[in-house]
């Protein structure tokens, strides 16, 4: 039997009319019509190409070769000839993990805030807090902006 594995680089997005194959090596994509997407599914899930030929019946054989010829032309997957082959390809991690305690902060300036910068400030470093958004509701002069951003 023979697999249909799609690169691990090429993740599938589908949309309500249509759907994409988007290439993060190569930094393209290519629009796809979603049945496309669900023959691609049936296909990563281990199915083999036999058996989904049969699944959608002799009537769609040419049509499902056709978008496999599509694939394995454009270098979105290629074809295994064992399932272990097959499983030997794991799927590209999407898990994002950041390295920070917290990514970002919030702060409403005001006057209860204004004593407590330099502590805040020294709480949101020990955090490693890469981004901060800070918003100041009343006026401030240039100097005092500059202040409470230093």
């Amino acid at each position: 039997m023979s697999y249909f594995k799609i690169f691990a680089n090429c993740i599938i997005t589908k949309g309500f009319i249509r759907s994409l194959i988007c290439d993060l090596q190569r930094r393209t994509y290519v629009i796809i019509p979603n049945d496309l997407v669900e023959i691609i599914d049936k296909l990563n899930n281990s199915s083999s190409i036999e058996d989904v030929f049969k699944y959608y019946g002799t009537e769609n054989k040419k049509t499902i070769s056709d978008y496999i010829d599509y694939l394995i032309v454009n270098e979105f997957g290629f074809v295994c000839d064992t399932i272990d082959e097959f499983n030997s390809f794991p799927a590209l991690q999407t898990d994002f993990v950041e390295p920070k305690k917290i990514t970002n902060a919030v702060i409403e300036y005001s006057s209860i805030i204004e004593n407590n910068l330099n502590g805040i400030a020294e709480q949101l470093n020990y955090l490693q807090c890469k981004h901060l958004i800070l918003f100041i509701y009343d006026k401030v002069n240039a100097h005092k902006l500059t202040s409470i951003i230093r």
